[in-house]
């Protein structure tokens, strides 16, 4: 126990150290978007509810631009961090945000200094994290591998005295005197000795029952032992008694390959990027609450079993039992709520209860149903005479088949917490899907792209299956080797594979065949044997055997000793690759749905929990094998002799197991379950000389001073032994070696974006979004040029990558090319991942070039016809903008110009008009197969208003009652004529002006609502004000257009003050014409 306590805390202590490297780091990559730019983490005014709301990023889960990670766990972790950052000293805070701003180079942006964040705390919580968990992986390998060595039988079948059974003995120990019934207790005793005596391979002779006792009936069961075990025509469990001293002898041998499999999960590389990263968080709470589930809910499992077969199942321990479970599957569900894989751990504790946990058929012997062998196990000779007395009596009757059908089922749903269990499990794992997709709507990822994950864009179904093969083969080799790391593997860093050709397929091969291996030699099938016969001994409870039938039943397909062993073992390999490697893994590994990310080396974090597992079993086989134990007789299997049945445990079985669950002699337990249904028989005297099975004789014997042979060989094996030993300790020293300082040079990597995306360079010089990231680490050091190289390798890469687009054109303007570059970013337009910033470099760009040439209507025609565009939804302002622009080449006498621009706006309106009509047609469409029944689906873009009542229409009117002055405006001035002295646009103007009666909205402008708001643009001046403002300035004294600049200043809520002037003007010359 102490070995293992420091075990766990020599873990912890390598993790953290291994670590420490790390906590300095910035925030890097996708911390940004998870902490810097998350309101759920940096804002107390969100409230706490809103966690359940918003998927890991802080948007809205339900959104269809969601990510759809559904992890309110940690990013409350995430905001009680922060919590605890701004509750420091303040000048303890400043002092590390200097600190930390001196390593920072001149041209790095710090954001979260600016929100005075900083990533101290997050990335000591990390370190913390990982450190417990990798004590928890040190634990579930002692805890997983005793259960590998010790083999037991997954059907248990025991009786139970029933209550008139009880009453009987009851009555036969009052009738006895006080010698007899110590003579009786004694001779139960000396039963129970013996089956204990056998597990070490002694022989006593059972002392002969009283006279007295045998006449008057059974005695009373001793205490304890009250449940009496029976094969139900099930195999025979054997343990020699050479095996029975080197199972002892394995359990210290246990040591190292535990502490190896947690120093080794401790010092891995791979997960470097879930414990530098903070968005690791997730992977970490997500371990620790699984890793705690799962011991749980087996120690749960397996007391329940020892207390059935004990005879101690009473409501405490059924109490105990299902509290365990209970807590077992609220950590399932936290894990599940710090990331979704945590779910996973429902399928391997399913999985933990067929293969590991026995199935225990419990029945009810009474004097119609108790057989002279049962009842002779349980008081001895007197008990059989009192048995057979009752049977001649009374004969049983068979039961009927509904009868039997019933006490079945009754058994799976009452006696068998199992099924339960099994069933409490499934209730948890739907519970949580069904709330899932009532928070987020649609549960799969939508927004993923090529570049981002090209096997779900490939169109040969060939070249998927390759694919996806390959992939799942370089996750395995991360893990066997790993030594080339990035943080970012996205296309088209691991080339697809489109031929079966490739040699790369033969790595693919490898990793399945391993698995198929692994699936056929465990043999699951089998498990559905036990449970048939667990169902068939269950129904066949309460039926009369004659003792001469049971001792001669006896199963043809009776496997030898070896073969359950290698049986027990490849099921237990079984259950660590699908529980705890490949399940956890199955929702990022593009089988059952396509996710965004094709390579995550922090995907591997939980997984890599099942492959430390496997080399810990398989490290302690070579131990073994250094060790010599199994030498002298050949065997390859380790030397536990223990033939685990597949089928059930015999009497002595089940017995001896009751008496070790209830005993602190004999085999020490951990406390972590009971050893059930390991049976121990009687081994043969060893020989004089001190041989065994053929060895050399001991080195005192006589066969030893006889001649020096034998003590030469024994000499040469063990400085074999000595070697192989101490070649087994080197390789492990420098696995763990080269673990640890791979991992503490990778942790230099995350210290910085900069070093980071370098790094990946190194690793992934043909991924296109590595290529993007190095271009904008070369435009922060202001080499545009090299810059230029990297954005437009990425495009080549992939052309359908459209970020690279954006940087391009800024990069070309910086250089001096801003008619090239304005090209660029007016592509990049139609690309929603830069469209926001794409969008403002060019209204910057136009804003310059207009305020160079103010009178250009050239430039204000450009930004207009960019707003315009459907992809913006900058309807309104753009009209706003190209209607200035008609009115500038107006004033510059351009006909030509102004009648380009009026269409310009035209022509768009009317095309989102008819849009409109589409998808106003398509949901009512949709709408009708819903009341129908049929699959209809709508989303939230198809929700537009009506065209009736849509903007395009009175956009579209006031545009036609303005048309007519631009025009007049521009022939005026084409003909040289002042407008104060051009009657058309005087009387163009008046009709404008008295539709405004009919059409008041025309005044005003709905550009301020902007999909994409820019500074100083939000709220454009609209065109009615340009256009009166315009003729206005040239008559002053006219109270028709004075009284109409005053109205349209109320309707933009400019100040009182001037609308009361125009008033007054207007009033005055009113009365003056009067």
């Amino acid at each position: 126990m102490k070995l293992e306590r420091a075990g766990e805390l020599l873990c912890a202590l390598v993790a953290a150290t291994v670590y420490l490297n790390t906590i300095p780091a910035n925030f890097a990559f996708d911390d940004s978007f998870a902490v810097i730019y998350n309101g759920d983490v940096t804002s107390d005014t969100n409230p706490l509810w809103g966690l359940l709301v918003n998927d890991f990023w802080g948007q809205r889960i339900y959104s269809a631009q969601s990510h759809k990670s559904w992890r309110p766990l940690t990013v409350l972790s995430f905001r009680l961090l922060r919590k605890a950052w701004t509750a420091l000293p303040e000048h303890w805070r400043q002092d590390v945000m200097a600190r930390r701003s001196r390593t920072r180079l001149p041209y790095e942006d710090d954001e979260a200094a600016k929100r005075g964040l900083d990533p101290l705390l997050f990335h000591f919580s990390n370190v913390i994290w990982h450190a417990l968990v990798s004590a928890l992986v040190c634990r579930l390998a002692y805890f997983l591998l005793r259960r590998r060595w010790r083999p037991r039988s997954l059907l248990v079948c025991s009786r139970q005295p029933s209550g008139k059974t009880r009453q009987l003995e009851m009555g036969v120990q009052q009738q006895l005197t006080g010698n007899e019934v110590s003579e009786a207790v004694s001779d139960s005793a000396g039963t129970a000795q013996l089956a204990t005596s056998s597990q070490t391979g002694i022989r006593k002779r059972r002392k002969p029952a009283s006279p007295a006792v045998a006449a008057r009936g059974p005695p009373p069961p001793p205490s304890g032992s009250s449940t009496v075990a029976s094969n139900c025509g099930i195999r025979r469990a054997v343990v020699t008694a050479r095996a029975a001293a080197e199972t002892a002898r394995l359990f210290p041998q246990l040591h190292i390959p535990a502490w190896f499999g947690g120093l080794a999960f401790a010092v891995h590389p791979v997960h470097t990027e879930a414990v530098a990263g903070v968005v690791g968080h997730a992977e970490l709470l997500c371990a620790a609450f699984s890793v705690l589930a799962l011991m749980l809910y087996i120690q749960g499992a397996e007391a329940a079993v020892a207390a059935r077969v004990a005879g101690r199942w009473t409501r405490g321990s059924v109490a105990a039992h299902w509290a365990r479970v209970a807590v077992a599957a609220a950590l399932v569900v936290a894990a599940a709520l710090a990331k979704e894989i945590g779910i996973t751990m429902l399928g391997c504790m399913i999985a933990a209860d067929v293969v590991l946990v026995p199935v225990v058929v419990t029945g009810s012997y009474d004097d119609h149903h108790t057989t002279q062998s049962d009842a002779f196990c349980c008081g001895g000779a007197a008990a059989a005479v009192a048995a057979a007395a009752a049977a001649a009596a009374s004969p049983p009757a068979p039961p009927s088949f509904l009868r039997r059908f019933y006490r079945l089922v009754s058994w799976a749903v009452a006696e068998e917490p199992k099924c339960m269990r099994i069933a409490a499990l499934a209730v948890v794992g739907v519970g949580y899907v069904r709330l899932r997709s009532w928070v987020a709507v649609d549960q799969l990822v939508r927004i993923y792209r090529k570049v981002e994950n090209p096997i779900a864009f490939s169109q040969s179904p060939l070249e998927r299956l390759l694919s996806t093969g390959h992939l799942h083969a370089r996750y395995a080799g991360l893990l066997l080797w790993p030594l080339h790391l990035s943080a970012d593997w996205s296309f088209e860093c691991v080339p697809m594979i489109s031929r079966l050709s490739d040699l790369r397929n033969a790595l693919t091969a490898a990793l399945y065949t391993y698995l198929t291996v692994v699936l056929i030699a465990a043999r699951p099938w089998g498990l559905v044997t036990t449970w048939c016969r667990a169902a068939a001994a269950v129904m066949a409870a309460g039926q009369e055997e004659s003792g001469g039938k049971k001792a001669a039943a006896k199963t043809k397909e009776e496997e030898e000793e070896e073969e359950a062993l290698r049986l027990w073992a490849a099921r237990w390999r079984l259950f660590v690759v699908a529980g705890l490697f490949v399940g956890p893994f199955v929702p990022a590994s593009n089988v059952l749905f396509y996710v965004g990310t094709f390579i995550g080396e922090r995907l591997l974090y939980f997984p890599s929990i099942g492959f430390c597992l496997l080399v810990s079993e398989l490290l302690s086989g070579v131990l073994l094998w250094a060790a010599g134990d199994n030498e002298a007789t050949g065997d390859t299997q380790p030397p536990t002799r223990v033939a685990a049945a597949e089928g059930a445990a015999t009497a002595d079985s089940a017995s001896a197991g009751a008496r070790a669950s209830g005993q602190s002699g004999g085999e020490a337990d951990t406390g972590d379950g009971a050893s059930v249904g390991v049976a121990a028989a009687a081994g043969g005297p060893a020989a004089a000389d001190g041989t065994i099975a053929g060895q050399c004789p001991s080195r005192g014997s006589s066969a030893v001073r006889a001649g020096g042979g034998c003590a030469a060989t024994r000499d040469r094996l063990v400085a074999m032994r000595r070697i192989r030993t101490a070649a087994t300790y080197a390789v492990i020293a420098a696995v763990l070696v080269f673990y640890a300082v791979r991992t503490w040079q990778r942790n230099w990597d995350w210290r910085t974006e900069e070093a980071l995306f370098e790094s990946a360079g190194r690793v992934c010089p043909t991924s296109a979004k590595v290529q993007l990231n190095l271009g904008i680490l070369q435009r922060r050091r202001g080499d545009q040029s090299a810059a230029l190289r990297h954005f437009r390798r990425a495009r080549t890469i992939e052309p359908g990558y459209c970020e690279p687009g954006y940087w391009i054109g800024i990069s070309l303007v910086n250089s001096g090319d801003p008619q090239s570059g304005v090209v660029e970013l007016e592509s990049a337009l139609g690309c929603k991942y830069v469209a926001a910033d794409a969008l403002k470099a060019l209204h910057t760009i136009y804003s310059v070039l207009h305020s160079n040439s103010p009178k250009d209507p050239n430039h204000v025609l450009g930004w207009g016809r960019l707003l315009l565009r459907p992809e913006l939804r900058q309807l309104a302002q753009g009209c706003d903008t190209v209607e200035r622009a008609a009115l500038m080449a107006a004033q510059l006498g351009d006909v030509q110009g102004v009648a380009s621009a009026v269409h310009l706006c035209k022509e768009a309106l009317q095309q989102q008009q008819l849009r409109d009509e589409l998808l106003v047609g398509l949901r009512g469409r949709d709408t009708g197969e819903a009341e129908a029944g049929g699959p209809g689906l709508v989303s939230d873009a198809l929700t537009p208003v009506s065209p009736a009542d849509g903007p395009e229409g009175p956009m579209q009117r006031c545009l036609e009652a303005r048309r007519p002055v631009y025009h007049a405006i521009a022939t005026a001035v084409s003909l040289g004529r002042r407008l104060s002295d051009s009657p058309r646009v005087l009387a163009q103007m008046y009709k404008y002006v008295r539709q405004l009666d009919t059409m008041p909205y025309c005044r005003l402008s709905s550009s301020s609502s902007s999909a994409y708001p820019l500074e100083g643009t939000a709220t454009a001046t609209p065109a009615h004000m340009h256009l009166i403002h315009t003729i206005q300035s040239t008559s002053p004294e006219d109270p028709w257009l004075q009284a109409e600049w005053g109205r349209t200043l109320n309707a933009v809520g400019r100040t009182q003050r001037q609308s009361n002037i125009a008033k007054v003007k207007y009033k005055g010359n009113i009365n003056k014409t009067s």
